[in-house]
C-alpha cells in the first residue's frame, strides 16, 4: 500500500511587534517640530524689553526711520509687528514720497494704508517731501539735512528707540545708506539720545532663504547650548536681537504690502515669497 499522506501542517503566522505608522510618523516629526519652535510658540514675546526703562512712566515709543514708501513693510515688518504686539507706541518717519516715477501722491497714501495694516495709526506716520530728498539710485542725501529734519521731528515726537538701516542699507541704495549716517550725527548732537538700532543687511544669497532662516537660527541656538563650554557667555560680540514673525504675522505683512499697489510688479512678488526679511529682522544696537 502506498503510504498515507500526512495532512499539511497548519501555517503559523509569526507575530512580530511593530510600531503603528501614525506613531512612527509623529516620532519622525519631533525633531522638525523642535526646529519650528519659533513659529509654534503661542506665548507673547518680549524681545524689546531691554529697551524699556526700568521705571517707565508711559508706554515706550519707537520710531521706524525709512527712506521710501514700502521700506516699512519690505524690510521692517517683523520689527513693527513685534513692537505693536508688545505694547509699544510705534511711529514712522519716511524721508521721501518715492516720487521717482511721478507717483509721489499715490505712494504717500499707500504708505499710510500699509502702516495701518501693520497696526500703526495714520496720525503716527509722517512723510517728508523735500526737493533735496528725492528718491534716486544715484544721489546721496545730505546727512546734515537729514539730521535737521530728524531733530525737528523728535522735538515734537520724542521716542525711546529709533530703528533704521545699517551702513549697507539692505540693497546698497544710497538713500538708505544716508539714514544711519544722519543718526551717527544725532548721537553727537543730542545727549542723551534715543537708543538706536540698525537692521542688519544679509548677503545676497542668505537674503532669499525665506522661512528657512528662522529655523536655522533656532538650530544654531540649540547647538550653541549643547556645545558651549562651561563658563562661556552667550551674546558676546554685537549687541542686538533677532525678531521672528509667526505665519500669521507674515500674512499680515503681505496684506500690508498689498496697500502698495503701484509697487506690485512681478519681481516684488518673488521678493515677498523668498525674502527672509519678511520673516526675521536682526537688529544691532549702536
Amino acid at each position: 500500500m502506498p503510504p498515507t499522506p500526512r495532512p499539511p501542517r497548519p501555517f503559523k503566522r509569526e507575530h512580530r511587534s511593530y510600531i503603528p505608522l501614525p506613531i512612527l510618523l509623529l516620532t519622525s516629526l519631533i525633531p522638525l517640530l523642535a526646529l519650528l519652535f519659533p513659529y509654534l510658540s503661542t506665548q507673547p514675546t518680549h524681545a524689546f524689553s531691554p529697551y524699556i526703562s526700568s521705571t517707565p512712566v508711559r508706554s515706550p515709543k519707537a520710531l521706524i526711520l525709512t527712506a521710501h514708501p514700502d521700506d516699512e513693510v519690505m524690510f521692517f515688518s517683523p520689527t513693527i509687528l513685534s513692537l505693536v504686539s508688545e505694547g509699544w507706541t510705534v511711529s514712522g518717519l519716511c524721508l521721501s514720497t518715492g516720487n521717482s516715477s511721478g507717483q509721489g501722491d499715490i505712494r504717500t497714501e499707500e504708505l499710510y494704508g500699509s502702516y495701518e495694516v501693520l497696526g500703526v495709526v495714520r496720525e503716527n506716520v509722517k512723510i517728508v517731501d523735500h526737493p533735496k530728498l528725492q528718491d534716486s539710485m544715484t544721489s546721496q542725501w545730505d546727512p546734515h539735512l537729514l539730521l535737521e529734519i530728524i531733530l525737528h521731528h523728535l522735538k515734537d515726537h520724542p521716542v525711546d528707540l529709533i530703528i533704521t538701516f545699517d551702513e549697507i542699507g539692505i540693497t546698497h541704495h544710497p538713500n538708505h545708506i544716508s539714514l544711519p549716517q544722519a543718526l551717527a550725527l544725532l548721537q553727537t548732537h543730542t545727549q542723551p539720545s534715543p537708543k538706536i538700532t540698525h537692521l542688519k543687511s544679509p548677503g545676497v544669497i542668505p537674503k532669499f532663504t525665506g522661512p528657512l532662516y528662522p529655523i536655522y537660527l533656532n538650530l544654531q541656538k540649540i547647538l550653541y547650548h549643547i556645545l558651549k563650554s562651561d563658563g562661556q557667555k552667550e551674546g558676546q560680540g554685537e549687541k542686538g536681537l533677532a525678531v521672528v514673525s509667526s505665519p500669521t504675522q507674515w500674512v499680515q505683512s503681505i496684506q500690508a504690502m498689498m496697500a502698495h499697489r503701484t509697487q506690485l510688479v512681478w519681481f516684488r512678488w518673488l521678493y515677498l515669497a523668498a525674502s527672509r526679511l519678511m520673516w526675521v529682522n536682526e537688529l544691532i544696537e549702536i
